[in-house]
């Protein structure tokens, strides 16, 4: 992979996340502000997978192990799903930065890869916090052999892939629509919104056939 890319990568997390500020000579106020944002993130990560393995816990509980990594798959795809959406246009398409970018001699393809490494690398991060618990789960629960492990090594890194890849040709394709508007922005975002309310919706309506047919069965 084009070394590039990774630099890129390195430069949008710590400019993302400003942790070059703790480099930086005083601004006190500042760091404090930064230093409370990042335990914030780190107990809000906790919670998530502490609530992934409870769920994860109760259907064993239940009796119904064998629905642990289907709960997993979904949630961890429906997650990078909907933090692609909202992310990929500003990532992508409208990034701040643009100029600063176009003006490096890198190409522009490594640019995009680089953006849409960032969305993957964020979204495998969620699924790491969802399907790990769950995975440790589900293997105290049903004891699986040594292949089961080897799978969910791989699915944990691979599951948001298909998810972001969807949801960034989607931005794409909202964002092309609302750039030929005035209000581009707002477009944009309507758009958006009534996407993911169709989704919800849809899901809603999945989710109460599939309990109707299992209740007539």
């Amino acid at each position: 992979m084009d070394k590039n890319i990774w630099l890129l990568l390195r430069v949008r997390f710590i400019s993302q996340q400003r942790l070059n500020i703790f480099k930086v000579a005083g601004h006190k106020k500042e760091k404090s502000k930064r230093l409370i944002y990042l335990i914030c993130l780190a107990i809000i990560a906790l919670m998530a997978s502490f609530y992934s393995g409870a769920i994860a816990y109760g259907l064993g509980y239940l009796n119904m192990t064998q629905l642990i990594p289907l709960y997993a798959f979904l949630i961890a795809s429906f997650l990078s799903f909907f933090f692609t959406i909202f992310k990929a246009n500003g990532e992508l398409f409208g990034f701040f930065d643009y100029d600063t970018l176009m003006s490096l001699p890198i190409k522009t393809t490594t640019i995009i890869a680089s953006r849409f490494m960032y969305l993957y690398i964020w979204n495998t991060l969620l699924s790491l916090l969802i399907m790990l618990p769950a995975g440790v789960i589900y293997a105290v629960f049903s004891n699986p052999n040594r292949l089961f492990y080897c799978f969910w090594i791989i699915a944990m890194f691979t599951v948001t892939l298909i998810p972001t890849t969807i949801a960034t040709i989607i931005g794409a394709v909202i964002t092309a629509i609302a750039s030929r508007t005035k209000h581009a922005s707002l477009i944009s975002t309507v758009l958006m919104i009534m996407l993911l309310i169709s989704i919800l919706a849809a899901s809603l309506f999945a989710g109460g056939s599939i309990r109707a047919l299992i209740l007539i069965n």
